[in-house]
Parts: structure tokens; sequence; C-alpha cells
């Protein structure tokens, strides 16, 4: 089995932006007007903790929220988590589900 690089996750998590429809690039502007783009999917690799994480971007301020669990994958099972996602919208059903409401 090869071995995965983040170069590849990162490849991965570019590419679910495009087939979602997500802002390619996190952050928008120019000094004093600076701003993230909410939506946008981002690979977390932090060597102090170790694994990647996948975070989304929550408001203008840059806020970020971890999907799966809040835990750290090692790269291997985050390609594999990546692959599974992507899998799922391949299907035109996804793009339709409806949000789910606020508890």
């Amino acid at each position: 089995m090869e071995r995965t690089t983040r170069k590849q996750l990162e490849n991965m998590v570019y590419q679910l932006n495009v087939r979602l429809n997500r802002p390619i690039v996190a952050w928008s502007g120019y000094q004093e007007t600076l701003k993230s783009n909410v939506g946008h999917f981002m690979l977390d690799c932090n060597p102090t903790y170790g694994g990647y994480q996948l975070n989304e971007i929550v408001n203008e301020q840059g806020g970020e929220k971890g999907h799966f669990s809040g835990r750290r994958f090692s790269a291997s099972e985050m390609w594999w988590l990546l692959y599974a996602v992507r899998e799922c919208t391949e299907f035109d059903q996804f793009k339709a589900w409806p949000k789910r409401k606020a508890a």
C-alpha cells in the first residue's frame, strides 16, 4: 500500500469544496478588508497533536468547526474518510437532501 501524503489529502479536500460548490480559498480580501469564506472545508494538520482533522469555516472572523467527532485521524484514515465522503457526493440526491433543522 502506498504512503498517503498531506498533498494528496489537501487535493481531496479541494475537490470536495469544488464538488459541493463551496468557496475554494479560505480567506478573501486584502489586509483591512480580509475576511474568511464561510463554508470552506480545510484540512487541519498539527504536528503537535498529531494526525489530521477536517474543519469547516463557520463565520467571517475565521471560526472553525471540526467534523467527525473532533478526533484526529492518521493520514490513511483521513484518506478513507474523504474517499467515502466523495463517493457519497456522487449521488445527485445528496445535493437535494434537506438541511437539518436546529432542535
